[in-house]
């Protein structure tokens, strides 16, 4: 962990890759609870009696207007996540510019392309 620390202070990190959506976030999430309907609905599926299988969709039905809890707290983590790198970006822009010139520039990253 201190190596890491110290990569990052000595700027010999990148970050790359896609942020996630609240979108992205949200379709992981129904996709979880989404794959759950299909298993209760077959009637091949063994696994339910009639009596268990409708009282699973009852359930699943009543439950319809809660599903939307997931996406509300996506949008919210998404946000709180986007204000967490904006404040971190502001926060190390001026740590750099606030440090002396570098004799020697940084190592380059083995994850640069």
């Amino acid at each position: 962990m201190e190596e890491f620390l110290r990569d990052i202070r000595a700027g010999r990190t990148q970050v790359f890759g896609a942020h996630s959506t609240h979108g992205s976030l949200a379709a992981d999430i129904y996709g979880v609870v989404l794959r759950y309907y299909p298993h209760v609905f077959a009637f091949q599926n063994g696994e339910f009696n009639p009596i268990l299988r409708l009282q699973n969709i009852t359930l699943s039905l009543l439950a319809l207007p809660f599903l939307l809890a997931p996406y509300v707290a996506a949008v919210r983590h998404s946000r709180i996540e986007h204000r967490r790198v904006q404040a971190y970006a502001r926060s190390l822009l001026e740590v750099q510019t606030s440090s002396p010139a570098r004799s020697e520039p940084p190592e380059p990253s083995p994850f640069a392309p």
